[in-house]
């Protein structure tokens, strides 16, 4: 492996932690209700949680988002 190639790897994986860092449920529960979602129901930021907490629309979006954050880097390697 030359130095190019690893230095290409190294910033993908950083991209990908990066990516995978973002708290979609809470960015969502701040957009449709302006409540951090973390101080409700189990505290995470997880679709079950968007669910109970915000509603059916919000949850979906907050999956599709997630969904889409863990493909986003297999689709680019």
């Amino acid at each position: 492996m030359d130095l190019y190639m690893l230095g290409l790897s190294c910033a993908f994986i950083c991209l990908s932690y990066l990516l995978g860092s973002i708290p979609i449920g809470l960015i969502i529960s701040m957009q449709f209700k302006g409540i951090d979602v973390r101080q409700y129901g189990s505290g995470k930021t997880g679709t079950t949680n968007i669910l109970r907490t915000i509603g059916v629309l919000p949850a979906i979006l907050v999956i599709f988002l997630d969904i889409l954050k863990g493909s986003i880097p297999i689709i680019i390697s």
